[in-house]
C-alpha cells in the first residue's frame, strides 16, 4: 500500500497529504523517512492549498513520528499565519504542540496562535489548553496577556481537570516565571481532591512548581 502511495503521491492534494501522514501517525507506523521527506517535498509545493487543520495534521503526525523537516516548517508557520482566523481550538493546540516537540521556535507563530486562543477559550478543552501552554514554557514563548485569560479560564474550570493537566499548567507557568495567586489555590484545592490518580512525575512537576513560587 505504502508502495503504491508513494508512486501516487504527487496526485493527492493538501487533504490526502495531511490525511495520510495523520493516519501513519495514529498508528504509529513509521514509513521510512524517504517516504515522509517525499511527503514533504509535495506537502511543501502545494502548501497554499492547506487549511488549519491539515496544517495542525501533517505537522502533528510528522513530529509524532519522530521526523523533521525546517524547510517545510517554515513553510506551514507561513501558512498557518495567513489562515491563523480560522484556527480552532484542537488545531491550535496541536500545531503548538508539534512545534514545541521539534524545538522550532518562532515568535511570530506564538504570538499569533495565542492572540487566536484568547478569542476562544472557552471552546479548549482541559487536555488542549494544558497541551498549548505547556508549549508555549517548552520553547519559553512568555505572552503576559494569554497567560492572564488562561489562569483566569483555569481557575473557573478547574474541576474539568486530571492531575496530568494541573501538573502541566502549574510546571509550565513556574516555567515562564507568570505568578497568579488565585489560579495557584485552585490548582492547589483540585490536586488535594485527586492527588491519589495522579503519576509520579505529576506529583514532582506540581511540587517543583510550588516550590519556585515559594507557594
Amino acid at each position: 500500500l505504502l508502495q503504491m502511495m508513494q508512486s501516487m503521491e504527487d496526485q493527492f492534494d493538501a487533504r490526502g497529504l495531511a490525511n495520510v501522514t495523520w493516519t501513519l501517525g495514529k498508528l504509529e507506523f513509521h514509513p521510512g523517512n524517504q517516504f515522509l521527506e517525499l511527503m514533504c517535498k509535495h506537502a511543501e509545493s502545494k502548501i497554499s492549498e492547506f487549511n488549519p487543520q491539515n496544517l495542525a495534521n501533517f505537522m502533528w503526525a510528522l513530529v509524532y513520528l519522530g521526523h523533521r523537516n525546517q524547510k517545510l516548517a517554515k513553510s506551514v508557520k507561513d501558512r498557518a499565519l495567513i489562515c491563523m482566523h480560522k484556527f480552532g481550538s484542537q488545531q491550535l493546540s496541536n500545531l503548538a504542540w508539534a512545534y514545541a516537540n521539534s524545538e522550532y521556535y518562532y515568535p511570530d507563530l506564538f504570538s499569533a496562535i495565542c492572540e487566536r486562543a484568547v478569542k476562544q477559550l472557552y471552546q479548549f478543552n482541559e487536555q488542549e489548553i494544558a497541551n498549548l501552554v505547556w508549549s508555549c514554557a517548552t520553547l519559553n514563548h512568555f505572552d503576559e496577556f494569554f497567560c492572564y485569560f488562561v489562569t483566569q479560564e483555569v481557575s473557573q474550570r478547574i474541576s474539568e481537570f486530571a492531575p496530568q493537566g494541573v501538573s502541566n499548567l502549574v510546571w509550565s507557568f513556574a516555567t515562564l516565571n507568570y505568578f497568579n495567586l488565585n489560579f495557584l489555590n485552585c490548582a492547589a484545592w483540585r490536586m488535594a481532591h485527586c492527588a491519589h490518580y495522579a503519576t509520579p512525575q505529576a506529583l514532582s512537576n506540581i511540587v517543583w512548581g510550588f516550590a519556585v513560587f515559594k507557594y
